[in-house]
Formats: C-alpha cells, sequence, structure tokens
C-alpha cells in the first residue's frame, strides 16, 4: 500500500521571486495577496544593507487560499516582470526534490566539450 503525505498537496506558505521593485515592500504583497484569503503573515526577504532581495513568502490562514493564489498569479507579469509564484519548501524538501532531479535526469548534465 502506498501512503500519501498531506504536506505535500497541503500547504499554506506560499513563496514568491522576481518580484518587481514596486511590490518589493510587505504591504504592496499583503495588497496583492489578500484578495485569495486571509494572510497570517508577508516577509520579503532583504540582504545586509536592508535591500530588497527579490523574493519572499506569504502564510495564508488556510490551503484553499494559498492554492487559488499559486493558480491565479504564478507566471503572470506584474510591473514589467513575470512573477513565479509556488508552494514554499522546506531546506529539506528543496533538497529532496534536486535529489530527486538530479537521479532521474539520466547523468550530471555536464557540458560540451
Amino acid at each position: 500500500a502506498t501512503t500519501t503525505t498531506t504536506t505535500a498537496t497541503t500547504f499554506t506558505n506560499v513563496y514568491i521571486k522576481n518580484i518587481p521593485a514596486a511590490l518589493q515592500v510587505e504591504s504592496a504583497l499583503t495588497t496583492l495577496f489578500s484578495q485569495f484569503g486571509s494572510i497570517t503573515s508577508v516577509h520579503v526577504a532583504r540582504d545586509d544593507e536592508g535591500r530588497p532581495r527579490g523574493f519572499g513568502f506569504i502564510n495564508f490562514d488556510n490551503h484553499e487560499s494559498a492554492a487559488t493564489a499559486v493558480a491565479k498569479l504564478h507566471g503572470r507579469t506584474i510591473g514589467g516582470r513575470q512573477i513565479h509564484v509556488c508552494r514554499a519548501l522546506k531546506k529539506a524538501e528543496r533538497e529532496a526534490e534536486r535529489a530527486a532531479m538530479a537521479t532521474n535526469s539520466g547523468g550530471s548534465g555536464g557540458g560540451s566539450t
């Protein structure tokens, strides 16, 4: 029997990257994402100087809101940039996904000679 984990399909934390400059503040992301449901937190990643790094996280109150935001916003062009919106993965999940992709790719992806 196969068991399915709910973490891969049920999520509330959303990752956004390639954020245009106008949206690189928490209030602007809150405005954009709140149309999909109640938000519990918004975080824009910043460097040591306090400058936005172009990505962030939005945590919704429930999975349905998060899933709708991903479905409606992923790939949209906003402020001249195509944004990437997806389920936020924990570091261990990202590493496991990368390892699985490398194993399934049939090689190391080396360059030409």
